[in-house]
């Protein structure tokens, strides 16, 4: 029952003595809708993070490896309390996305065939609708780990050495070299 009165409704909405007015009142709803929708954000993000430019915070990033590394290392038995320190070679690097064109000339001389490649690398640049600009990026790239040195109540066992050792070298595919562990001093 409650849909005969729908379609009735509908019905009259549509007849043509309404028809007109009918079509105007939903246009102007349209318009404003698309108005509206203009002047609310959508996504709750900024204009950087919908672009894809995801920063990290370096120093967070290089506390949270050396707190990780940290527990793993004193979950090893014998190792007691202990302290590390990474040391870093590089720093985090932005790759950003380009269009890149390869143009090749091929002539021959009295000399014999030269070949010239050409190669241009355009990065690609995006407006925000604030209207400032910014590259867009492709990935960033975590830095590279120079050495860790470890020190430990239990580093003087040469056992424990070796795990430790062990444990750096695989989780961060460094050389032994790389690695050092010494014992901690006892306050």
């Amino acid at each position: 029952m409650k849909t005969n009165g729908l379609i009735k409704g509908l019905g009259t909405l549509f007849s043509k003595e309404n028809r007109v007015k009918t079509i105007v009142v939903l246009g102007l709803l349209g318009i404003a809708l698309i108005l509206l929708s203009e002047l609310v954000p959508v996504g709750g993000g900024s204009d950087t993070q919908a672009a894809g430019s995801a920063s990290v915070d370096e120093e967070e990033m290089r506390r949270q490896v050396e707190e990780k590394l940290a527990e793993l290392i004193g979950s090893i038995a014998g190792v007691g309390e202990c302290k590390i320190m990474v040391t870093y070679e590089s720093t985090v690097q932005n790759v950003y996305e380009s269009d890149t064109k390869t143009t090749s000339d091929s002539s021959s001389s009295e000399g014999g065939n030269k070949d010239k490649t050409t190669k241009e690398e355009n990065v690609i640049i995006l407006e925000n609708k604030d209207g400032t600009r910014e590259a867009l990026l492709k990935t960033q790239l975590g830095p590279q780990i120079k050495g860790v040195v470890i020190a430990c109540e239990g580093g003087e066992d040469v056992a424990v050495e070796s795990r430790i050792i062990g444990v750096v070298t695989t989780a961060f595919q460094l050389p032994t070299s790389k690695v050092y562990v010494t014992v901690l001093e006892n306050r």
